[in-house]
């Protein structure tokens, strides 16, 4: 991360851990989709389920579904770590059990 590199979190509902998110460049049709997977991630006492793309080029994306980039665009910033939460509220972030602390 740093100077044109950027990182993109995407929070995910539970139900997609395992599932793969594919993202392209938004400016150009001919862009190359990148993907990733959906896990659960521990953080502190809590798990979060996200797909994390740790080394994005700074500019526009779209998320693509069956290969086309129809969903709404988002930018990552060089040097930043961008969210997106595409998770309900409070589904992605569950506490442990008392037997995995």
């Amino acid at each position: 991360i740093g100077g044109d590199t950027g990182v993109l979190i995407v929070y995910a509902p539970p139900d997609l851990v395992g599932w793969e998110i594919e993202i392209a460049r938004a400016e150009t049709s001919s862009a190359h989709p990148v993907h990733n997977v959906v896990r659960a991630r521990r953080v502190g006492p809590w798990v979060v389920h996200a797909a994390v793309f740790p080394d994005l080029s700074a500019g526009t994306y779209r998320r693509h579904r069956n290969g086309v980039g129809d969903e709404p665009s988002f930018a990552v910033a060089g040097g930043l770590v961008t969210d997106i939460d595409w998770a309900p509220p409070r589904a992605s972030i569950t506490a442990p059990s008392p037997s995995r602390r």
